[in-house]
């Protein structure tokens, strides 16, 4: 069986790699699809259509802040890296895998994005609008494993093997506010910012704010992405 081809979402920007940071962040996307035994491939602005672009599954990966615009809010204070082309994007796509019911993952400002775009909104930073948030932006230590997380019964992460409390890296500064509609809350920090979302009756419809792509040393997370993609091989041609 041809492995399953994994569409990762990216900027069309051409300035958007602006640091080694930034490099090593979506090679990291592609080596762990590798890794689980999928075959990765770009997804920009530019290069999808659908229902013409063969993909067997979407990961949604991080990246910068989703527009306020898109949840309602028009302040843009304390928002950087705003790309609408992909947040557009994004938020079609979004709707096509709903609608064809292909299995997706979101990691960071994906689990973000797939919250506004089933109407939710965020915070636009926790740290200056939750109160009691703890720190969730260690940028750039992305493999230290800076909060615990707990779970909830019967998720996708219970059946990669997680225990119901375990320590995640963060590298974000920006969270859930409300839920979106067909999202249920299935992870949250210590101060009660939602750490992971599943879509409700899709086949596999993840979305998780830490990043897992850094933690692979962890059988755990190779065994999620290997579900994830495990997932997406059972609708291969």
């Amino acid at each position: 069986m041809t492995p399953p081809i994994i569409g990762i979402t990216q900027s069309s920007k051409r300035d958007h790699l602006r640091t080694l940071q930034e490099y090593l962040s979506l090679d990291a996307y592609y080596r762990v699809i590798r890794q689980a035994g999928g075959i990765p491939t770009s997804i920009t602005s530019t290069n999808f259509q659908a229902p013409t672009t063969p993909l067997d599954g979407i990961l949604f990966s991080g990246g910068g802040d989703v527009s306020p615009s898109i949840y309602g809010d028009a302040t843009f204070e304390y928002i950087s890296g705003v790309d609408d082309q992909r947040d557009q994007l994004e938020t079609e796509l979004l709707q096509w895998v709903i609608d064809k019911d292909i299995p997706f993952l979101g990691i960071c400002r994906g689990l973000q994005l797939i919250n506004v775009a089933q109407g939710g909104s965020l915070y636009r930073d926790l740290a200056l609008q939750m109160t009691g948030s703890i720190i969730h932006d260690w940028h750039p230590s992305r493999r230290l494993l800076a909060h615990e997380i707990s779970l909830n019964p019967d998720n996708p992460l219970i059946d990669a093997g997680f225990t119901h409390s375990f320590s995640v890296n963060s590298l974000h500064h920006q969270g859930v506010r409300s839920i979106g509609k067909g999202l249920s809350v299935i992870a949250q920090s210590p101060d009660g910012v939602i750490e992971a979302l599943q879509l409700t009756g899709h086949r596999f419809g993840l979305a998780v704010q830490w990043h897992p792509e850094w933690l692979t040393d962890q059988q755990p997370t190779r065994d999620l992405f290997v579900n994830f993609i495990n997932t997406c091989e059972r609708t291969h041609p």
